[in-house]
């Protein structure tokens, strides 16, 4: 779990709705793994290089988390792709990722959505329903092969 602990201060928000907020995240974790795996095993990035690609970034607390799962799984190279963020994010991500690549970083940034015509939320069904396409096509979400 990563958390800002500044963020947190300043919104006032209080441990045990940490507490329940965690134990909910982790259960939608859990769901969406056996959703989206199915019987399907998790895959090893040991030794490979990994792009890691988002929507945007603004805090950069979900890129954090990914990174440190991604670095956990020890891959050789982890790289960020984003199409917008702001600066003072991207280069905080730039001291923890090999390489960070983002388009544009606007300033001010005030949200991912305002970069967009349609930002709403990819649904389950369309999560598995491209799983399902890549993996008829022989593609696996891994490089580096």
């Amino acid at each position: 779990m990563i958390l800002d602990r500044d963020l947190i201060e300043y919104l006032e928000v209080s441990e045990a709705y940490i507490q329940k907020e965690s134990k909910y995240q982790q259960s939608e974790i859990k769901r969406r793994i056996r959703l989206y795996r199915g019987n399907i095993g998790r895959i090893s990035l040991k030794n490979l290089n990994v792009i890691i690609v988002d929507d945007g970034i603004a805090t950069g607390s979900t890129m954090k988390a990914a990174l440190a799962s991604v670095r956990k799984s020890r891959a050789k190279k982890v790289v960020i792709a984003v199409p917008v963020g702001p600066s003072s994010t991207i280069r905080e991500l730039e001291n923890q990722a090999d390489q960070v690549i983002c388009l544009y970083t606007p300033e001010p940034f005030q949200a991912i959505g305002e970069f967009y015509e349609d930002f709403s939320q990819t649904t389950d069904e369309e999560v598995k329903k491209l799983l399902k396409l890549a993996r008829q096509k022989g593609n696996s979400p891994r490089i580096g092969r």
